[in-house]
């Protein structure tokens, strides 16, 4: 993490944004750009202050206060996956245009279904049903709640933003490509945000925390219920970390209530018919995006 400065420049605003998508690789390449001298990156990794549920109501000096530390010749940016969550978010292209019509915008894209599935694991875990095992497979739970299929509709996604940028503003990022070729797709981003010095010298590393935070999820829920039994709670309270853990991973794991309750924490896999209807819903929207775009998402299949 950058250290923080002086305060300098009270009214800098970014120079380019990462726009999305979720889960698509978006924390690690904000890590790799924050660790480059030339850039400062905001803290938090996503202020969402062009969303109007989340910070908008902090005003613009709230949002200017982000970037005050960094340095005079540094290229500032921040990275939140709200700006394409159309239409559940509203408004996000025409909010930045009026900040900053010159704006440049970064739209990470992931294999669409790949992305979804992913998706509904976050939105279920840590933003809807926190600590709560699943009670809904994905299809059950995108008819409730279609951000997770909306969000990878990429080619509507960028159509919000062509009615305020250029598409010379826009660099479309793979996924896909970022992770397996980092050394190639990193200097053609420095490239874009006009750094000057485009050496690699980093591994990226895509972090997927969600088995290990539904692990823990697993974890606590048994917690609680064995801390209604007094002698239990005492005994808890009282032992070693290092105790419990061993306790935990050597020995109720194996147990087969202890397994059972894990599975309650893993969503079920999509079969072969969700993912036929997934293909289907994806097919039109990625070969708009293929040809206006010219992005190869045959690989996606």
């Amino acid at each position: 993490m950058k250290e923080k400065k002086e305060n300098k420049n009270k009214n800098r605003i970014p120079d380019s944004i990462i726009i999305g998508s979720a889960k698509s690789g978006t924390t690690s390449l904000w890590h790799y750009l924050n660790a480059h001298p030339d850039v400062f990156m905001s803290t938090p990794k996503e202020p969402c202050y062009f969303d109007e549920s989340v910070n908008w109501y902090r005003g613009i000096d709230w949002y200017k206060s982000l970037f005050e530390c960094a340095d005079e010749g540094q290229i500032c940016g921040e990275a939140s996956t709200n700006y394409t969550r159309w239409p559940q978010v509203n408004g996000v292209p025409k909010k930045i245009h009026s900040l900053s019509p010159n704006m440049k915008l970064i739209y990470v894209m992931r294999n669409p279904i790949a992305r979804s599935y992913s998706h509904y694991i976050h939105r279920w875990t840590k933003e809807i049903n926190p600590g709560k095992p699943f009670s809904e497979n994905f299809e059950e739970f995108c008819k409730k709640d279609p951000m997770c299929i909306d969000s990878s509709l990429y080619y509507e996604q960028l159509e919000q933003y062509l009615n305020y940028f250029s598409k010379e503003q826009i660099l479309t990022v793979i996924f896909e490509e970022l992770v397996n070729n980092p050394e190639k797709v990193l200097p053609e981003i420095y490239d874009f945000i006009n750094i000057k010095n485009k050496k690699v010298e980093l591994k990226l590393s895509v972090e997927n925390m969600n088995k290990e935070f539904r692990t823990g999820n697993a974890k606590n829920s048994l917690s609680i219920e064995l801390k209604k039994n007094r002698v239990i709670r005492v005994l808890m309270n009282i032992a070693p970390t290092l105790l419990k853990d061993f306790v935990y991973n050597r020995i109720l794991l194996k147990t087969k209530i202890i397994k059972l309750r894990n599975k309650e924490f893993e969503p079920q896999k999509l079969n072969s018919e969700q993912v036929k209807k997934l293909n289907l819903i994806f097919k039109e929207p990625n070969k708009l995006l293929s040809e206006k775009y010219n992005i190869d998402t045959e690989k996606w299949w």
